[in-house]
């Protein structure tokens, strides 16, 4: 109800959005001041639950960083028990602990709440992708339909490009790699800074065969 911490809040979900640790730990800070004003923020809560998760995944790996993610999801759904985005919040728990079953359930009640959620098809994908024995077709379902619901989006072609190669399918492959290096470097004319989009710039030229625009990627 209070404007100052939907503002917060806002910055938050910017920061997270730009990805890279600084401004995960930039989020980390917008959400907390948003719950300083309204404790009863359940979104923030949320928002803060996806921050601190972001940072045990992909920049620091300490435990604590998963401990704060589950205390800030529960904060959430003691607010809010129908919040989408702390069901969200606890099935990628479940995903970092390796608890699947969980996972998967969890994920697929997100999506059949709301079907348009592409990071739950992501991760749902990539859950199955990372199941021994499973049918991969389904994680291509997941990637296909968040390509179709996010096509300027780079993440689901990148999945797309992988799982192709993984089932032998190298045209497909190599389609969804010129869609990444589309995509990225359109990006990248606004934000020539962007050291995730142009880590994955490289990793599209390196798949595509551009062995000098891979270099000059890189460095």
């Amino acid at each position: 109800d209070d404007l100052r911490a939907y503002d917060f809040y806002l910055r938050g979900r910017d920061y997270l959005s730009r990805r890279g640790k600084k401004n995960t730990e930039a989020a980390i800070r917008m959400f907390e001041n948003a719950i300083k004003i309204d404790t009863e923020f359940a979104a923030a809560y949320a928002g803060l639950g996806e921050a601190c998760a972001y940072m045990y995944e992909w920049y620091d790996g300490a435990l604590t960083w998963l401990g704060r993610a589950i205390e800030m999801n529960r904060e959430a759904l003691d607010r809010e028990p129908n919040s989408i985005e702390a069901r969200f919040g606890i099935a990628m728990v479940y995903y970092h602990q390796g608890r699947r079953a969980q996972a998967k359930r969890t994920f697929l009640s997100v999506l059949d709440t709301v079907p348009q959620h592409v990071l739950a098809r992501l991760r749902l994908g990539m859950l199955v992708e990372r199941t021994p024995g499973a049918d991969l077709k389904d994680a291509l379902t997941q990637y296909r339909r968040a390509a179709e619901l996010r096509p300027h989006d780079d993440d689901p072609w990148r999945f797309l490009a992988g799982l192709y190669r993984k089932l032998g399918d190298e045209r497909a492959a190599q389609e969804a790699v010129i869609k990444v290096i589309e995509i990225t470097a359109q990006k990248l004319e606004a934000s020539l800074e962007d050291v995730v989009l142009l880590s994955r710039l490289a990793e599209g030229y390196a798949r595509f065969g551009g062995k000098e625009e891979t270099h000059a990627t890189i460095r």
